[in-house]
């Protein structure tokens, strides 16, 4: 599930709670170990259930008064701010697992912790926005926050349908939009030039999965994204990888 995902995504960013746990057995012992469950894994399976419950709770023991989860190691950040790249991503992905348990602002057993990163990624969002990408430096970090909260508002406006959501998703396929080019319809994507646009960087294709992912999952859910991003994305892929 998405909520087993997320978690498991944010275990390489966020610190341990308490000790590190015991020691890991050597390889041998562990392949006479029978697994947990099957690789058919029923849909309500018991260890997973608890696996998920465990790493939920730990998601909203790591939450500040703020909504922020933060990250361990902050690493990049905005220009003339404090807020830091990787707090908004490990935010995003607590939040979508909070979502995909059930949870909104309202309902769930973790409507707190929403309704907190909500606030926390709505602050994060409007100032990505005001941000030119060309300017914010951080190696592209406020394009992968920006399709992380992208995913975030998206989920949230599907369960929710509150137009102050409807209009961050929005704004921020306008912005990832805009990021992918000046004109939709012309390539920008070439492989070791920079035309003016943020794609110079080396990490150009995770930032171009990053953000088709979150368009495209915005486009699922009925927001309007321009047939030119897919075409400018196909003829990056078939280019780059030839």
């Amino acid at each position: 599930t998405l909520a087993l995902i997320a978690a498991g995504l944010l275990a390489g960013f966020l610190p341990a709670a308490g000790n590190a746990g015991p020691p890991v057995d050597p390889p041998a012992l562990r392949q006479e170990r029978p697994p947990v469950h099957g690789e058919k894994c029923p849909a309500k399976c018991p260890a997973c259930t608890e696996a998920i419950g465990k790493a939920l709770d730990f998601l909203a023991s790591r939450q500040t008064k703020e909504g922020c989860i933060p990250a361990q190691n902050p690493g990049l950040q905005y220009v003339k701010t404090d807020r830091n790249v990787t707090h908004v991503m490990t935010t995003a992905l607590a939040g979508l697992a909070f979502l995909a348990s059930g949870s909104t602002q309202a309902t769930g057993l973790y409507r707190n912790q929403v309704a907190l990163a909500r606030r926390f990624l709505q602050e994060s969002a409007d100032e990505i926005l005001k941000t030119s990408p060309r300017r914010a430096g951080g190696g592209g970090g406020p394009i992968y926050s920006a399709a992380l909260c992208l995913q975030f508002f998206t989920h949230l406006h599907e369960k929710e349908k509150d137009a102050d959501s409807r209009r961050t998703v929005q704004a921020l396929v306008a912005y990832l939009v805009n990021c992918v080019g000046e004109k939709v319809g012309t390539s920008v994507w070439k492989k070791g030039a920079d035309d003016g646009t943020v794609w110079y960087i080396s990490g150009v294709t995770a930032l171009l999965n990053s953000t088709i992912l979150a368009l495209a999952r915005a486009r699922a859910a009925g927001f309007d994204v321009p047939e030119g991003v897919w075409k400018l994305a196909q003829d990056y892929y078939a280019k780059y990888f030839e």
